[in-house]
């Protein structure tokens, strides 16, 4: 009962977080015409790496958190750490790997959008960049994070047969 219970509270706060995650990657609308204002020649000022909160981009990040996650926990286990302080000492590891790696794409992201808008003279505005950006990693952290736990809620709670891996790739799509 417990871990229904504890799956379920953090499933919640983990669609919540994955929310405003998808809110703070992309200021604009990905498919608005304001990506095009540049083209117009109106300047813009967006930070939008047009890839947050996309299902298969949480599924992967969560995914790769959680088999990071496994196999320190195994090592963190070997090491005389407690069953449970391994997998959370090693989902909070997995999950700040994916968050500087979502850090890079977001940064990528931005860069050669704005990049690609160059010859309608669109300067980089640095603090579009570096203002949300933070804030965008640590929701990805927040969400990676969690939903690992769940991952490993789920499959060493509740019985479930499937890999934590697994478990967590279909968590972060759905």
């Amino acid at each position: 009962m417990i871990g229904v219970g504890l799956a379920g509270a953090i499933a919640f706060i983990a669609g919540i977080i994955e929310d405003a995650e998808s809110d703070a990657g992309s200021a604009s609308n990905p498919n608005s015409q304001v990506q095009l204002a540049p083209q117009i020649g109106h300047i813009i000022r967006y930070y939008d790496k047009a890839i947050a909160g996309e299902p298969p981009q949480n599924g992967l990040w969560a995914a790769s958190a959680c088999t990071i996650a496994l196999l320190l926990s195994w090592r963190f286990a070997d090491m005389g750490i407690g069953q449970y302080y391994a997998i959370f000492f090693a989902a909070v590891v997995g999950a700040a790997i994916v968050c500087l790696v979502q850090g890079c794409f977001g940064v990528f992201a931005h860069l050669s959008r704005i990049a690609s808008f160059s010859p309608f003279k669109q300067p980089l505005y640095w603090d579009a960049l570096l203002t949300p950006l933070p804030y965008s990693m640590g929701l990805a952290f927040l969400t990676a994070l969690l939903l690992t736990l769940l991952a490993f809620v789920t499959s060493g709670l509740l019985g479930n047969p499937f890999a934590p891996p697994l478990l967590a790739l279909l968590f972060g799509i759905s």
